[in-house]
């Protein structure tokens, strides 16, 4: 009998096959975990409230995700005078964002009501598209001169 030398090469084809397996299931592990693509676009960066309006006004913001309340703040916002800058509430909506859109954000002002629903997915596409321009996604609110409340979603 020859001494023994080492494993056989069917041991190493083994260790070999399981370390594969391995490292497989931990990159399938890290693609499922939420949060942890850091390659991912963020799908919200800024949620901003101008006030245009010739009052001053009391605004509402509130952020919500499967039928729970997020976020929920109040601005009391200048009137606009002529020359003047426009008074205007900004939040980061980076803590907001878990998967991409899915949230409904209500702002209100007086008797109006605006609303955004980013729950179908067009935020994360635009996040996608403002990356590669190398622009930020905003969701922004206006209240009018009439006190009407208007919204846009963009890349900036």
């Amino acid at each position: 009998m020859s001494p023994h030398t080492g494993p056989s090469s069917s041991r190493r084809a083994a260790a070999w096959l399981c370390l594969a397996l391995l490292v497989g299931l931990a990159g399938c592990s890290a693609a499922l975990a939420p949060g942890t693509d850091d390659s991912r676009p963020p799908a919200l960066e800024e949620i901003r409230v101008e006030n245009h309006d010739t009052t001053d006004r009391m605004v509402s913001l509130l952020v919500v995700e499967n039928e729970s309340v997020v976020r929920w703040d109040e601005f009391l916002l200048d009137a606009r005078s002529a020359g003047d800058e426009l008074d205007a509430a900004t939040l980061d909506a980076a803590a907001l964002n878990g998967t991409h859109g899915e949230y409904v954000v209500y702002v209100r002002a007086g008797n109006a009501t605006g609303k955004a629903d980013l729950s179908d997915g067009r935020v994360g596409s635009l996040a996608e598209d403002c990356t590669e321009q190398g622009g930020r996604i905003r969701l922004e609110f206006t209240v009018t001169e009439n006190g009407a409340i208007t919204r846009k979603l963009g890349c900036e």
